[in-house]
């Protein structure tokens, strides 16, 4: 048994009426999911309390269990219905009734009780825990997604797109947004370019970089080769999953700068436009079945290559992709490795590329970038023993969510 626990069981002992007492080991109950523990102190909780906005919380806890629970949604409206009265200025309970109708798919209820509490004030007091409200953008997610279902998605595609730019949301709001994304086909990834007026603005400087007017990679990947390698040219890349030959391709500037290197991806009609507009060769490949040690044996490359980005879909195949890698022959200076954590959070191949790569000998340097505030879809790797340990420093940025690649990028905008 965990301290905690212990501590408000033996609150709980010597006072067994004490509604605080009963919400806390609620709460601790359904920490550990004993759910059926946690319903009966908080149903004691609102039965025995004089305090309605403590009997609010414990009604609101009480619909989180159902919840979590499954298949208990008549039981979970009950108690938001019976948390709205005793506290009526306050949005939370409108907010959660919204959530559950739209996963309903009653969606004039949801978009009613989305209007309800958006006319509401922000709260004065705080409630003892977290009952799932985002207040910053809760009413705005549930109001995109009714609104969609009511009316269609003439104006929903450009409001998703701001919304994501706009917020950092929570892993469920992010899982229900990217379904529903796909619902729609709406794949859309803002790009965010490299002009020459951001030159000042840069995170960190290189050699040459007076010289690029321009950059074609969706999230700056080119840019942070770059930077990475003090602005190095004719270097030799390895890119897997090559797409356009321009248009959000990484490797573009690199060999406007001289770079040379071999290309794969699996459409043939892009490696064909690939071979038409680009001096350096595409070829059409399967990313999971391809030998990476004949295609690099015909580059100039002897043990080191100096950028390698692997970028398929699904991440399944990115990963898969890797492992085909010959790391025992060949060193990668940077790596860009496309894991699209945001897709499938269970999937596991953000973490298995991780411990692959650093048991490598590979540094993370930057971590869950996007062009976005919410999809997290790339890593970005050096090899230590080809960046000064000043250049390392400047280059790394480790964080715990999703990495906007503006604010990455740039010292100030």
């Amino acid at each position: 048994m965990n301290k905690s626990l212990q501590k408000h069981l033996e609150n709980y002992i010597y006072d067994t009426r004490n509604p605080e007492v009963n919400f806390y080991l609620g709460v601790e109950f359904e920490k550990i999911r004993q759910y059926a523990s946690s319903l009966t102190h908080y149903l004691k909780c609102a039965e025995l309390s004089d305090d309605q906005l403590l009997q609010y919380e414990a009604q609101l806890r009480i619909a989180t269990v159902f919840n979590k629970q499954g298949g208990r949604v008549k039981s979970e409206l009950n108690a938001l219905h019976q948390a709205i009265p005793l506290a009526p200025d306050r949005p939370e309970g409108y907010y959660l009734i919204a959530d559950c109708q739209r996963r309903r798919a009653f969606f004039t209820e949801a978009l009613m009780y989305t209007r309800l509490g958006k006319q509401l004030p922000e709260p004065v007091t705080t409630l003892r825990t977290d009952v799932g409200f985002p207040k910053e953008y809760g009413f705005e997610f549930e109001e995109i997604l009714t609104h969609y279902h009511r009316n269609g998605f003439n104006t929903t595609r450009s409001k998703v797109v701001e919304f994501l730019h706009k917020y950092s949301i929570t892993d469920y709001h992010r899982d229900v947004l990217v379904k529903f994304m796909n619902e729609i086909k709406l794949n859309y990834y803002p790009a965010t370019y490299y002009t020459k007026s951001k030159i000042d603005k840069l995170r960190v400087g290189f050699e040459g970089v007076e010289g690029i007017e321009k950059n074609y990679a969706q999230a700056y990947q080119d840019m942070f080769v770059l930077m990475s390698l003090n602005g190095q040219k004719d270097g030799i890349y390895l890119e897997i999953g090559s797409g356009d030959p321009t248009y959000n391709n990484n490797t573009k500037l690199l060999e406007e700068l001289g770079w040379t290197g071999i290309s794969i991806d699996l459409n043939a009609e892009l490696v064909n436009k690939f071979n038409l507009e680009r001096s350096n060769r595409a070829l059409v490949q399967d990313a999971t079945t391809a030998d990476y040690g004949t295609l690099l044996q015909s580059t100039d490359a002897i043990d080191v290559v100096d950028y390698l980005q692997v970028d398929c879909e699904p991440a399944y195949n990115t990963y898969q992709a890797l492992l085909r890698i010959p790391f025992t022959k060949y060193q990668f200076k940077v790596i860009t490795f496309e894991h699209d954590h945001y897709t499938d959070m269970n999937s596991g191949i953000r973490r298995a590329s991780r411990e692959l790569l650093s048991k490598l000998g590979y540094k993370l340097v930057v971590n869950d970038i996007s062009t976005d505030r919410n999809r997290s879809f790339e890593d970005w790797w050096v090899h230590p023993d080809y960046i000064s340990e000043e250049r390392l420093k400047q280059i790394t940025s480790i964080t715990d969510d999703v990495q906007l690649v503006d604010d990455y990028m740039y010292r100030y905008l």
